[in-house]
């Protein structure tokens, strides 16, 4: 039988997802800065799709740009809202099922990169918390 192919949120480049990047395990609990409250589905876009003709910053490939940037540490999110470019957004919590997408830990302390299926309703699985 052959498998289904998979569909993600944003049209990705040939290599993206990564061939590590693992699938999102039932109840994974992630942190998003959102900039609306409620979050909207543009709170979620990757770093590539808000800055499509931006070549990625120094440090970022474009695999991790395609991805949504969370973390597994809400106290991580809680000191990036402090910095300038962060100021007046909010925390959100996510609470993952098992056919979220695919995603990678990367970068520092807490961060993962995500890359959500198409079919994925984020925004019913996303409160504020702060």
């Amino acid at each position: 039988m052959m498998s289904e192919e998979v569909s993600f949120r944003e049209d990705l480049p040939e290599g993206c997802p990564p061939y590590d990047a693992i699938s999102v395990k039932d109840g994974t609990v992630l942190y998003r800065l959102v900039s609306s409250n409620p979050p909207t589905d543009a709170d979620f876009d990757s770093w590539r799709a808000q800055n499509p003709r931006t070549p990625c910053p120094g440090g970022l490939c474009e695999v991790q740009g395609q991805g949504v940037s969370v973390h597994d540490d809400v106290q991580v999110s809680e000191k990036l809202k402090k910095l300038s470019k962060f100021r007046g957004s909010e925390v959100a919590k996510l609470v993952l099922a098992g056919d979220a997408g695919k995603i990678k830990k990367t970068g520092g302390k807490a961060h993962y990169d995500w890359w959500p299926f198409a079919d994925y309703d984020i925004i019913a699985v996303c409160e504020v918390v702060s």
